[in-house]
């Protein structure tokens, strides 16, 4: 996998490429003499594997052998049920230098956030498309999905990306 920045055949910037629309928006605080520092969420699902676009998704099987059908916000317990995934994703995160911080279940049925730790904007949202791809790999080692679709099964919490903000004065 290779990020890079976009250019049109004069070598000038392609202006609406998501790293070139960051890099202006930085600048834009960074002509103020402030830092952005962020730290993204990231919420996902872990679904059954499915072949069929047809068929409804449904939250895979947990370590235990069953399937969660109740809400269990935060819950250590829900999250222990995915743990070779888990285990996998941090590993594969260390492997690509990506800065994972924690990791909690989230309100949805095999629903996850992924926080980052705080840093450089445009670091951390290469980092977040590098961990979208890990995680989806992590997924498939363990014989499930993943999905960072908005809302993927329709009686589930929907998903999204946070980021948390704040800035330093250069």
């Amino acid at each position: 996998q290779v990020i890079h920045d976009a250019f049109d055949r004069n070598g000038e910037p392609v202006p609406f490429s998501p790293r070139n629309v960051l890099k202006r928006v930085v600048k834009m605080y960074h002509d103020k003499g402030w830092e952005p520092v962020v730290a993204p969420e990231m919420e996902f699902y872990l679904v059954e594997k499915n072949t069929n676009p047809d068929m409804v998704l449904k939250p895979p099987l947990g370590r235990s052998g069953r399937p969660e059908t109740a809400r269990q916000s935060y819950s250590i317990d829900a999250a222990n049920e995915f743990e070779p995934f888990v285990e996998d994703m941090y590993a594969y995160g260390e492997a690509m230098g990506l800065d994972i911080d924690t990791l909690i279940h989230e309100s949805g049925a095999a629903q996850l956030e992924v926080n980052f730790i705080h840093g450089n904007a445009l670091d951390l949202a290469d980092q977040v498309f590098t961990f979208k791809r890990t995680v989806r790999e992590a997924a498939l080692k363990n014989d499930i999905y993943a999905t960072f679709m908005a809302k993927p099964m329709a009686d589930e919490p929907g998903s999204a990306t946070h980021i948390h903000q704040s800035l330093l004065n250069s």
